[in-house]
């Protein structure tokens, strides 16, 4: 009797003893996520560090699990956040804080052109040498648009600064206190000192601009440009239309050293017997030129006279009444290009003055005598009026 009842008292004891979870039979210190009600587990119940990369599941957080705002610079490691964890597009502009992405931030190729929209300032652009990047001298382009320009000034019939070339050129150190400086004159005709005899001149960093040689006609006795001056877009009528000039002991002409341009211009003589163009021991660059020396005389005027460097591209130089197209004096050395000289076949097309000097004739017409005397006239691509290949030797 008495072993029935302790069978019976153990049986119930065992009753008693309530039903323990999975988790309490896999071990102490262990609760799965059955065992835990969802939100129960708050922030504060989570120690410092306690989650980290290797707890979470990949996906595990997604964007409707994290509050906008929360999740700061300081809060992400180094490396934590890279490109195969950003979706394509997820990162806008308005996404981004001004200034919170850096270059330091940007490993190198992370950005690519497909990634950039809109434009990017040259600050953000680095200047050196290396592949990609964009050199100093990649876009200098100051020999091919027009200079930037201090001061103006406008010289005009009526409602300009000045009525004519003489009075703004002559009243340089007040409008023009840092050079260059542009004199741009309106369409008409300006004649100096009203008989048309007066020089003008064209101090170095200096530019007289006209409005077109259809537009613009400047008669005077010789307009004569210095070292670092230009002339161009217009049309001059004189007894020497163009006279380069080259003082460089008086100011302000002194360390005057680029070449005197002459371009874009057409130069009527008033004589026959008159001089185009002289460059008198500087250096001048012709282009795009028209030279007419023609009018009253016995026709022994000059087309261009070189004594220093001359140098002239595209300039045609038209003589009926005779005299000599191209003059090489003292040493100077003339060089053409892709330009005529057209002058009666007895007269000298191109000629070495008496004390020696040299003339080079690239892909040019000829049309006149070769006078060689004691200097150089070489030619090379050139031809006669008849397109007949012209030798100068």
């Amino acid at each position: 009797m008495l072993k029935k009842f302790v069978v019976v008292l153990a049986a119930s004891m065992l009753m008693a003893v309530p039903a323990l979870g999975n988790a309490a039979m896999a071990g102490s210190n262990t609760v799965n996520s059955a065992a835990i009600v969802d939100g129960e587990v708050k922030t504060a119940d989570i120690a410092n560090l306690a989650v980290t990369t290797a707890k979470i599941a990949n996906g595990a957080v997604t964007g409707t699990q994290i509050a906008a705002g929360t999740i700061s610079a300081t809060q992400l490691a180094n490396g934590a956040v890279t490109a195969a964890k950003l979706a394509t597009g997820s990162v806008a502009n308005g996404n981004l804080i001004d200034g919170s992405v850096t270059a330091v931030k940007i490993g190198n190729g992370a950005v690519t052109d497909a990634k950039i929209a809109g434009p990017i300032s040259t600050s953000k652009l680095n200047i050196g040498t290396a592949a990609g990047t964009v050199a100093s001298g990649d876009h200098s382009h100051d020999a091919l648009y027009q200079k930037k320009y201090a001061s103006v000034a406008v010289v005009a019939a009526s409602g300009g600064d000045y009525t004519s070339p003489e009075a703004a050129l002559g009243d340089i150190a007040t409008w023009c206190s840092v050079m260059p400086c542009l004199v741009k004159v309106m369409p008409g005709t300006y004649t100096s000192s009203s008989n048309g005899l007066s020089g003008i001149e064209i101090p170095a960093h200096i530019t007289l601009e006209g409005s077109g040689e259809g537009s613009t006609n400047i008669i005077c006795g010789a307009m004569f440009v210095y070292n670092d001056a230009e002339v161009r877009s217009l049309t001059i009528t004189s007894n020497n239309p163009v006279y380069g000039y080259y003082n460089p002991m008086a100011p302000p002409y002194a360390n005057s050293t680029g070449p005197a341009i002459a371009r874009n211009l057409t130069l009527n003589t008033l004589s026959s017997d008159a001089t185009g163009v002289v460059n008198e021991n500087g250096n001048l660059e012709l282009t795009n030129v028209s030279i007419n020396v023609a009018g009253p005389g016995s026709g022994n005027g000059v087309g261009v006279n070189g004594f220093g460097k001359t140098i002239l591209k595209n300039v045609s130089i038209s003589m009926p009444n005779g005299g000599t197209g191209i003059l090489s004096n003292n040493g100077g050395s003339i060089f053409v290009a892709n330009s005529s000289v057209n002058v009666p076949t007895a007269s000298a097309a191109l000629s070495i003055g008496a004390y020696s000097g040299a003339i080079y004739v690239n892909n040019s017409l000829i049309n006149g005598q070769i006078v060689t005397n004691n200097g150089t006239v070489k030619c090379i691509n050139s031809f006669n009026a008849s397109y007949d290949a012209f030798t100068c030797q």
